[in-house]
């Protein structure tokens, strides 16, 4: 296959002289009525500080012109990575997780320092985690739902209606109560959860060890995609590393196929072209820094390699996720630098 770059375009951009002008970590949805919805960690001072707020903004002409940023949530602690998935009767739902500041900075440090000084343990506790929202179709928001993992774009609707989500340990629901740590990222693992009632509760499936198949580093920040023969497709991120790796249940995501690498740079966001080509564009973090995607013909079974955007200034950039609009063409939204960047391109035959 080979592509071609239609458009580039800043969706949103705040000047650095505003203090909190830093927005990261998008992703992108299209709503069954062809609306785009974008949602991000917004209104944040940088790349890990303790204001970040889950941001939304829509488009009704196919992200030519975007809405101003709409907060949803707005926890006493750092609101991080959004992840949308409409749901065919026009629901939306959204997910983040939080962070606790603390594990990086000091109460001394030069701009965080006083916030979250006030913080107590107790407070930050309430808060921590990662949740699920759902919008209905009045454009109202429901409750906070924690959720036992968390990825950087969400979960994913499966062919049978039920909800699958790839997602690096936070929680656990022990006794009726949700126990949330930070530690758990680092230490258990990714897990395949599915709900059968739009993200209310969750089963368990299957743990994967969070080393590599090697016995370094470890797996995060996954995304999923259900292939045309009822398989599943997993994507994660390896650290340190930043690679993408790839494995295949062919049991609903039970059991999984041994880890395989497939190319520099990740995370992944997986989508399925109208052609039939699965797209995953990905962020890479080193010299040329820019954005990936990745495209297969044959399911997954190999994937091309193509370059988006190779003009970055440095690593802070990524987290790229795609959709597809009416004349085929392909959006892919990313961040950069604390701004709000995308990418019109199409595949050619």
């Amino acid at each position: 296959m080979n592509i071609s770059i239609l458009e580039k375009q800043t969706v949103f951009e705040l000047p650095k002289s505003n203090f909190l002008y830093y927005f990261g970590w998008p992703t992108v949805a299209t709503m069954p009525n062809g609306t785009l919805v974008l949602a991000a960690s917004g209104f944040r001072h940088q790349h890990v500080c303790p204001w970040g707020k889950s941001v939304i903004f829509e488009s009704t002409d196919e992200g030519k012109t975007w809405s101003e940023p709409a907060i949803v949530n707005n926890s006493l602690i750092d609101d991080r990575d959004t992840g949308l998935l409409p749901l065919p009767d026009g629901r939306l739902i959204m997910t983040w997780f939080t962070h606790d500041t603390r594990t990086l900075y000091k109460p001394d440090h030069p701009f965080a320092g006083a916030t979250i000084s006030t913080w107590t343990d107790d407070a930050v506790k309430a808060d921590l985690g990662s949740f699920l929202r759902v919008r209905d179709t009045n454009g109202l928001w429901g409750e906070k739902i924690p959720l036992p993992v968390t990825s950087p774009h969400g979960p994913i609707l499966l062919s049978d209606g039920s909800l699958l989500h790839v997602g690096c340990r936070y929680g656990y629901f022990r006794d009726g109560k949700y126990d949330a740590s930070m530690q758990y990222l680092k230490d258990h693992g990714v897990v395949i959860t599915r709900s059968t009632d739009d993200g209310k509760t969750w089963d368990e499936l299957y743990t994967f060890d969070c080393k590599n198949s090697d016995g370094s580093g470890r797996l995060c920040e996954p995304h999923a995609i259900e292939l045309s023969d009822g398989r599943i497709l997993a994507m994660m991120r390896t650290i340190p590393d930043f690679t993408t790796v790839q494995t295949i249940s062919s049991d609903g995501g039970k059991t999984w196929s041994p880890l395989e690498e497939i190319a520099a740079g990740s995370p992944p966001h997986l989508i399925r072209h109208s052609s039939g080509a699965l797209v995953c564009p990905i962020g890479y973090r080193k010299a040329p820094y820019g954005i990936r995607a990745l495209l297969s013909n044959d399911e997954g079974k190999s994937w091309e390699n193509h370059t988006l955007d190779d003009s970055a200034a440095n690593w802070d950039l990524g987290y790229p996720s795609s959709v597809e609009l009416s004349d085929g063409s392909i959006y892919t939204v990313y961040y950069q630098l604390g701004a709000l960047k995308a990418i019109k391109w199409s595949l050619n035959s």
